[in-house]
C-alpha cells in the first residue's frame, strides 16, 4: 500500500493531563497502527475522553509525548494535528444546523490534510454514505441523531485522515443507523484509516475493533484482544468473556 507506515500511526508515552488541578490522565500509553482498531473502555471520569481530546490537540499534555509517525506533536495546535492526519469526531453532534449536507461535507474538504494514500472525494465518501448521497441537500439541522452523526465522520474523512478518533460514537442513534455506522467503520478501517473508540458499553468497539484496552483512574490497566462478541456482555472488561489477554 502506497504510504504504508512502519511502527505505529499515532502513540501516547507516559501521557499525562490535568483539568484544572485534577491529574486526569496518569502515565498512559498507548500505540495504534495503520488500519488498527482499538476500542478505550472504562468507567465514567476515567480519562477516555480527555485521552482523545489530547491526542487530538485539544487538551495540552502535561506531561509525556504523542507521535504521529515518529514526529512529536503534542502540544500542537488542533488544526495542525488535523491536516497532519489525525481526526477527531466529538461526542456532541457539531454540525452546521443551517448549512445543507453537502455544505457541511465542503468545510472538512477545505480543511483537510494532503493524503499520503487515496484521497477521500465526494464521490467516495457518497459511495460510503449512502444515506448522505440522498440528503445532500438538506439541512443538517434537520437530520437525526443518527445521520448527524455520520455526516460528522463524512466530514472527518474529506479531511483525509490517517488515524481516526470517535468519542462514544453509539451514543444517542437508533439502532438501524448503528448497524450502518458500524458498517462504515469496518469498511473505513479495511482502507487502512487507524480506528480509535472511546466506549462505555463496547457497542461499536466490539465489532469493529480488535484490540480492547481499560482504562481506570487515567491509566491503562489492561490490553486485551478482542476475540468473539456477545450481546450479554458486561461493560467492566474485567467481565467481559469476549476478550483475551494478550501475548504481545
Amino acid at each position: 500500500m502506497a504510504g504504508e507506515v512502519i511502527g505505529p500511526v499515532l502513540q501516547a508515552r507516559g501521557l499525562n493531563a490535568h483539568q484544572g488541578r485534577e491529574h486526569v490522565l496518569r502515565g498512559v500509553d498507548l500505540s495504534i497502527h495503520q488500519g488498527g482498531g482499538i476500542v478505550l473502555t472504562g468507567p465514567s471520569g476515567a480519562g477516555k475522553s480527555t485521552l482523545l481530546r489530547a491526542l487530538a490537540g485539544l487538551v495540552v499534555p502535561s506531561g509525556g509525548d504523542i507521535l504521529f509517525k515518529g514526529q512529536q506533536i503534542e502540544g500542537r495546535p488542533a488544526n495542525e494535528i488535523a491536516k497532519l492526519g489525525i481526526g477527531f469526531v466529538p461526542k456532541e453532534r457539531r454540525v452546521f444546523a443551517r448549512m445543507t449536507a453537502y455544505e457541511n461535507l465542503e468545510i472538512g474538504r477545505r480543511l483537510g490534510s494532503k493524503p499520503s494514500r487515496s484521497e477521500w472525494s465526494f464521490e467516495r465518501v457518497f459511495h460510503l454514505f449512502p444515506v448522505l448521497a440522498a440528503q445532500k441537500d438538506r439541512f443538517a439541522g434537520d437530520m437525526s441523531p443518527g445521520e448527524q452523526r455520520l455526516l460528522i465522520l463524512a466530514r472527518t474523512l474529506l479531511g483525509n485522515p490517517e488515524v481516526v478518533l470517535l468519542d462514544e460514537p453509539a451514543e444517542g442513534i437508533a439502532e438501524e443507523d448503528l448497524l450502518e455506522l458500524v458498517r462504515i467503520l469496518d469498511r473505513i478501517r479495511g482502507e487502512g484509516v487507524a480506528l480509535l473508540l472511546a466506549e462505555r458499553q463496547l457497542r461499536v468497539g466490539r465489532t469493529v475493533c480488535d484490540r480492547a484496552c481499560l482504562l481506570e483512574n487515567g491509566k491503562i490497566t489492561q490490553q486485551d484482544v478482542i476475540v468473539d462478541a456477545d450481546e450479554s456482555e458486561s461493560e467492566d472488561m474485567g467481565r467481559n468473556r469476549k476478550v483475551a489477554a494478550a501475548t504481545s
